[in-house]
Formats: structure tokens, sequence, C-alpha cells
């Protein structure tokens, strides 16, 4: 303040909207990245579901009811069981799906014992 006015002055004003916008850009840049965070996390969750949905299908299964691989919206699976040692067997879902950064993968495993008349 110069001159007994009261107010700002120009510098005074431009420092404090400068100061004021870095802020504002910095609050809208975690916005940005909280909500890119929420929807990859939602498309993990989705692809663990589809998973566990097919892991149990193929477990209730008989192997010739099996259903290798499929679609369910914009994720694609395969499911296959495989020997392991003493009659155990090994099933496994993987769900794919392309996002922004790229192609996604998830696993998902289980060890069981095959029901009785079903071989292996």
């Amino acid at each position: 303040m110069t001159g007994g006015r009261s107010g700002f002055t120009l510098v005074e004003a431009l420092v404090s909207m400068t100061i004021l916008a870095v802020g504002i850009v910095g609050v809208l840049s975690a916005f940005t990245l909280a909500s890119r965070s929420g929807s990859e996390a939602m498309r993990l969750s989705a692809a663990a579901a589809i998973a566990d949905q097919r892991l149990e299908t193929l477990l209730g299964s008989s192997e010739s009811q099996r259903v290798p691989r499929g679609v369910s919206g914009n994720y694609a699976w395969e499911a296959k069981v495989s020997d392991l040692r003493d009659g155990l067997r090994l099933a496994t879902v993987v769900v794919r799906w392309t996002d922004r950064r790229g192609n996604q993968e998830f696993n998902l495993s289980e060890i069981f014992l095959p029901r009785l008349g079903e071989g292996g």
C-alpha cells in the first residue's frame, strides 16, 4: 500500500493469483489421479469376479462340460485344468483385458481333488 490508499498493488494481486492457480492445479491433479486409480480398481475387481465365477463353474462341472475360453463384456477368459501329483489337479482361470496402460491379466488358481468317477 502506498500513499495512504487502502487495497492491493498489482504485484500483490498477481502473486496471490499465481499461488491460487498453482493450488487449483494441484487439487485437480489429485482428483484426476484418484479417478484413474478408482477406474483401474474397478476393472481389476471385475476381472477378479469373472475369474472367481469361472473357477467355481470349472470346479463344479464334469470334464466333458468344461468350457475352455470365452468373453464376458470387455474381458476374455481362459480356463484349464492340469494334473499334479497324488491325484491332485490344478484349475487355473486367466482373465485378460486392455486398458489405457495396455494389456492386463488376472490369474486365479486352485488345487483340488477330482470328483469320483472323473478320472485323472
